[in-house]
């Protein structure tokens, strides 16, 4: 589907990624010891530095933590937000929302609309198209977006398909009417039939989780290990799927807004790989390296923040004039895609913060002991 908005605009940007990092120098010992072959697949997959939470931290924490920032930032322009909307696949909790959950920890009133979405890559770019629709429709003034995931807590180290790809982070932007006519466009596509090339089978109330989910680990024929309770991606469905619908999302985004590529000040791609990255630039005929990648090698795969994550990573401090009319596009698990074309004009990019553990996350044990204390109450 395609949409059109007017005077609607980014004010502020920022993504938290956690202070621990793993590079992909540590793990030479997954590559047989190889240096030779672990240089020629960070060549051609572009592995650097992913940042991946502590045990104890979740996706719920890094949206807290971008928004605290950009709240504090910003002062005033925050006052009067009254729609919080969070983007995310990795829920501290199957009931409640971490919408309701972010309210309360963010100090926002209790009138503020609190709504969540369950997305990944493309989850941004459809999180960014909601808000314009909402502000657009006059439903809302004023919409804070958190979106955010930590894929690292959905695979062990040890598979290498999946592992070495991800990294964890949250983002918070913020979107507000404006008198400017402040054209955005949209694309947005879905094609659920692909449903189960990337998905986590187990945890939900199709198939709950059991022993039988837990104890079992399954090895494919490259030695990857696999649980029911893992993301599980089907590695060449979704190459073809990503080099197939991007060029065409993108295309179909330039002929809504009137436009060619040559008139984008930058393109914004969902990080899933250099590899993929760099054959969508050869079919976009930007030529091998024609799309940036930099973010992926620095944080990886960021998911749901992806998007975000390219703009703060790229743009941070920036001149807003420097960047005022930028192609997104983020496409993956569903399967689905969202492009869009933003002006970031007047927008507060504060670029990526670290988040720093302080030690306080609940243990399990302190987790079960809430929970034990809460039925006894009943």
């Amino acid at each position: 589907m395609n949409s059109v908005f007017r005077h609607v605009q980014v004010q502020g940007l920022v993504v938290t990624v956690p202070a621990h990092s793993i590079d992909i120098h540590e793990e030479l010992e997954f590559f047989g010891g190889d240096r030779r072959k672990l240089e020629r697949t960070i060549r051609m997959v572009g592995y650097g530095t992913r940042h991946v939470v502590e045990d104890g931290v979740t996706a719920l924490d890094l949206c807290e933590h971008a928004a605290h920032h950009l709240m504090r930032a910003m002062g005033d322009e925050t006052r009067d937000i009254d729609t919080l909307l969070v983007v995310e696949q990795s829920p501290d909790y199957l009931q409640p929302s971490d919408a309701c959950l972010l309210q309360n920890r963010l100090g926002l009133p209790r009138d503020v609309a609190a709504l969540n979405t369950i997305q990944g890559c493309s989850g941004y770019v459809q999180g960014l198209w909601l808000a314009h629709s909402l502000i657009a429709s006059n439903a809302s003034t004023k919409v804070l977006l958190l979106a955010g995931d930590a894929p690292s807590t959905h695979s062990n180290r040890r598979n290498r398909l999946v592992n070495p790809i991800f990294g964890d982070a949250g983002s918070a932007t913020l979107l507000a009417r404006c008198e400017e006519d402040n054209t955005a466009y949209f694309h947005l596509g879905t094609d659920g039939s692909g449903w189960s090339d990337i998905a986590i089978p187990a945890g939900g109330a199709r198939l709950p989780l059991d022993t039988d989910i837990l104890e079992q680990t399954l090895t494919d024929a490259a030695g990857n290990p696999w649980r029911l309770c893992d993301a599980i991606i089907s590695g060449m469905p979704i190459f073809d799927f990503s080099v197939h619908t991007v060029p065409e999302a993108v295309a179909r985004v330039l002929e809504l807004a009137g436009m060619r590529i040559e008139d984008l000040n930058f393109i914004a791609m969902h990080q899933a790989n250099k590899q993929i990255l760099d054959e969508i630039a050869q079919r976009l005929n930007l030529g091998s390296g024609g799309l940036y990648t930099g973010t992926f090698s620095r944080y990886g795969n960021q998911s749901t923040a992806s998007v975000a994550g390219v703009l703060a990573d790229v743009f941070g401090g920036r001149m807003a004039d420097k960047i005022s009319t930028v192609l997104l596009c983020g496409f993956g698990i569903g399967l689905s895609w969202a492009s869009a074309i933003l002006r970031f004009v007047h927008c507060h990019n504060m670029g990526v913060i670290i988040y720093e553990a302080d030690g306080k996350a609940w243990s399990r044990e302190d987790q079960c002991a809430f929970w034990k204390k809460k039925f006894l109450r009943s």
